[in-house]
């Protein structure tokens, strides 16, 4: 009786409009709103300012190869309307609350979206303590999933590592310039 529930508010809300973030829409009027959300600074954005966030970003260009990344997810919902919009991207989602990362993971599942979720806190990514991969054969064999990944195999960690590389790099040749003056 539950999943049926499910899946008509889930149907309801869709026809209305092109997404719906029930989890995120739970969390903030039973655990954010008892005092968690103050406590965390957890405001999850309107679904109206993500669809024009996302609105505001198109440049009408409809690339499948770009990888779209909100470092403070939430539920995903942000990431949940870049996908609607541009189907085929590699969605990152980052949070340092774990479950604000589940609840990512299952809408990625829900909406059918290819990505990564990360938990740590997005302004050290060192600090990297899970990560999932959601929906990696999706297209390939049409069925949902998810397996835990190290921080070797996100894309998004090795980004970081390849930024912190270069900037490395760049600031050894600015002392070796400034050692030949």
């Amino acid at each position: 009786e539950l999943l049926q529930e499910w899946i008509s508010v889930m149907d309801k809300q869709i026809a209305l409009h092109e997404w719906y973030d029930a989890f995120g829409d739970l969390y903030m009027s039973c655990i954010a709103s008892s005092g968690r959300q103050s406590g965390r600074a957890q405001f999850f954005t309107p679904p109206g300012i993500c669809d024009l966030m996302v609105a505001i970003s198109d440049n009408g260009e409809k690339k499948s190869t770009d990888i779209c990344s909100d470092p403070t997810c939430g539920s995903g919902r942000n990431l949940l309307a870049f996908h609607i919009k541009h189907l085929g991207n590699y969605l990152c989602a980052e949070d340092i609350d774990q479950t604000c990362c589940m609840m990512t993971v299952c809408n990625f599942i829900i909406h059918g979206c290819h990505g990564e979720v990360i938990c740590h806190n997005s302004l050290l990514p060192e600090s990297y303590s899970d990560g999932w991969l959601v929906n990696e054969h999706l297209g390939k064999c049409g069925l949902p999933s998810v397996r835990e990944i190290p921080k070797e195999e996100s894309a998004l960690w090795n980004f970081w590592q390849h930024r912190r590389q270069e900037h490395a790099v760049k600031e050894v040749l600015e002392l070796e310039k400034q050692a030949i003056k």
